[in-house]
């Protein structure tokens, strides 16, 4: 049994999300007298994981490079994909199915293996009995609007070259101006002459900067997700939504391969891509899934 099993990633939101599952199976399979996530981000994150302690400290000192060590009884574990282009698809493509493949040949000098399938690997977010974040908030919110249909843009930058970071405003704009009975949700907010366009933060009631979580669970009642695979997007990329017909997900990425967490297509959420990154082209693109 080590002393500490400490996970550690240097990088974003997404890249913690989509670590989720992963490190819930490795706590499992390692035993340890503690479990630790050294990150930079903010603390809620994990914090409905009771049995890990989250601590920055760590990754400070340590290389984004170095796969796992071990060193006085602490097991050290690398939960970024970018450290190792062989698992990175063409246009920044972090994808579940590469991210399973990694840690697997993480684990196996430790003869070790992850004990579930691919997809059973699709984050979930907490559950509804969350002390920490308000569910019953946004579902009062969402049922003030039935019947109206809803879209959830990611409108902030991405930090990974994923994507070109075109400016969303104008395009928001012009969409909610036409289509003044569908409600757009933004997660990056915007002060608009349209009432229908509606900042993410005003509907979490979270001002702490990490409304992720949050914006996951809104995602749950919007028919359709556009953005650039950035953070908020991975957050509504989770298992619930991934399983559900009817709802839809428009990328504007480089490439295919960047444009979702998840590659396979045979899940029932219906994923869309492009790379238009020109304001006309984008704002058709869009219009072809709300008419």
């Amino acid at each position: 049994m080590y002393d500490k099993v400490i996970f550690f990633n240097h990088y974003g939101n997404g890249d913690l999300f989509e670590s989720l599952a992963f490190i819930e199976d490795l706590h499992r399979l390692i035993p340890a007298k503690e479990y630790i996530y050294s990150h930079g981000k903010n603390n809620k994150i994990f914090k409905h994981l009771r049995w890990l302690e989250q601590d920055s400290n760590y990754v400070a000192h340590l290389d984004h490079r170095v796969p796992t060590m071990v060193e006085n009884n602490c097991f050290y574990f690398n939960t970024w994909i970018g450290r190792d282009g062989r698992y990175v698809l063409p246009g920044i493509g972090c994808t579940l199915e590469m991210l399973y493949q990694m840690y697997n040949d993480m684990l196996a000098p430790y003869n070790l293996h992850l004990s579930r399938s691919v997809y059973e690997y699709i984050p979930n977010i907490p559950h509804l009995e969350s002390d920490f974040i308000d569910f019953e908030g946004i579902i009062k919110y969402v049922e003030k609007i039935y019947g109206k249909k809803r879209v959830l843009i990611s409108n902030g930058n991405v930090q990974s070259s994923q994507a070109y970071n075109f400016n969303f405003e104008p395009i928001i704009n012009k969409l909610a101006k036409n289509y003044p009975n569908i409600i757009f949700f933004v997660t990056s907010p915007l002060v608009s002459e349209f009432n229908n366009i509606v900042n993410t933060e005003n509907v979490t009631k979270d001002f702490t900067g990490c409304d992720l979580h949050e914006i996951g669970f809104l995602a749950n009642y919007c028919d359709l997700m556009i953005g650039r695979c950035s953070g908020p997007i991975v957050f509504s990329q989770h298992k619930w939504k991934m399983y559900h017909l009817g709802h839809k997900s428009l990328s504007f990425t480089y490439t295919y391969e960047g444009s979702h967490f998840i590659l396979s297509d045979h899940l029932p959420m219906k994923k869309l891509w492009s790379p238009a990154t020109d304001e006309d082209e984008v704002y058709y693109r869009i219009v072809k899934e709300l008419e």
